[in-house]
């Protein structure tokens, strides 16, 4: 299957398909495929 990246009336061929991990909006975390936004565990109260 052909993917294909279309900018401003432009068309660029390709065979790879591009994930959105992050998305932020107004300074804010909306989507986040993988947790990168996350705390890391070490250092969240209670897990001592």
């Amino acid at each position: 299957m052909s993917r294909r990246l279309v900018l401003v009336g432009a068309i660029w061929p390709g065979d790879k398909l591009l994930v959105c991990e992050l998305t932020l909006r107004d300074g804010r975390v909306q989507w986040d495929l993988n947790g990168r936004a996350g705390q890391d565990w070490k250092t969240v109260s209670g897990n001592n």
